[in-house]
């Protein structure tokens, strides 16, 4: 699985994504808003797949690893898409930096004064966002020692930051309005939205420089032609028919294995299906491999994750 995500997936979409990138002065709104989009499929099925084969890899020589991604893009805010997404890199920082700095004399110390002038939840809060304007910091800077990055982070912090600030307001708008938590429709929404907040937040980290971020989020903004919308096959640049036909199949199949993992199911389906049909769909898998992989000229090359 992990082979099929990185070399299905990752690496013929990567040709769109690198594509657009190299240019974005070039391509109206609709191209500049689903690269993002593609770029966000891209780097899940590259890093987790790359996950996957190192974990079945250490498996296949007795060495279990810790999970590292649990279906991040089935969170309904920001602050749990980094609780499932490179786990074992959120468990580092909060181990090491974000409680250390929180729970530290000079965090207790603004809490304190917070909680006499604001009251007990700002007292609570001011040492959890001073802890986490360093642990942003850190990551963005581990990722990369550039302004993109460091602005990435920060993106990410000012938003969990506000998240935490307005939960309570935030949750009696919901029970004035009479909204379920459990509610499909409402469900929908803060995943997608949490969705297009991750990818936008990522044209700082994909981006070569903060100019060309700040010109695409224009070009995406005020570059619109709807006619584009009429030719989606279009907006796949460098993609033959057959590889687009593949990717959005094997994308499909992709988040299929997603859905059933998010309700418990994958492992009890697995084990349910007779070993004859689990065989013939490993092989299927093993073919598509050797037919399909890459784009249409030559692989991509490498795992993203290694330039980090």
């Amino acid at each position: 699985m992990g082979y099929f995500q990185k070399l299905i997936i990752a690496d013929k979409i990567g040709i769109v994504v690198n594509e657009i990138f190299k240019n974005p002065s070039g391509y109206g709104g609709i191209y500049i808003f689903m690269v993002i989009i593609f770029y966000g499929i891209q780097i899940y099925a590259d890093f987790s797949g790359y996950m996957d084969i190192v974990c079945g890899i250490s498996h296949i020589l007795g060495i279990r690893l810790a999970e590292n991604f649990r279906q991040p893009y089935f969170a309904r805010s920001v602050d749990e898409f980094w609780r499932r997404w490179h786990m074992t890199l959120g468990r580092w920082f909060r181990d090491y930096l974000f409680y250390p700095i929180s729970m530290g004399k000079f965090a207790q110390k603004l809490g304190k004064k917070a909680r006499q002038k604001f009251g007990a939840r700002h007292g609570k809060l001011i040492p959890s966002y001073f802890a986490l304007i360093f642990v942003w910091t850190v990551t963005g800077l581990w990722h990369g020692a550039n302004w993109t990055f460091f602005i990435w982070g920060m993106l990410n912090f000012i938003t969990i930051m506000v998240s935490m600030h307005l939960e309570e307001g935030y949750a009696v708008v919901k029970g004035k309005l009479h909204i379920q938590n459990d509610n499909l429709v409402w469900k929908g929404f803060q995943i997608v939205r949490t969705f297009l907040l991750v990818c936008m937040f990522r044209f700082f980290s994909r981006a070569e420089d903060v100019q060309t971020a700040l010109l695409m989020y224009k070009n995406m903004i005020l570059e619109w032609e709807f006619a584009e919308l009429l030719q989606p096959l279009n907006l796949f640049v460098g993609m033959t028919l057959q590889d687009i036909l593949i990717f959005a199949v094997a994308v499909v199949a992709m988040f299929t294995v997603d859905i059933f993992n998010e309700r418990g199911q994958w492992e009890v389906m697995k084990q349910k299906t007779p070993m004859l049909i689990r065989n013939v769909i490993y092989v299927a898998l093993i073919y598509a491999l050797i037919l399909f992989a890459g784009g249409n000229n030559d692989l991509i090359g490498g795992f993203m994750y290694a330039q980090f």
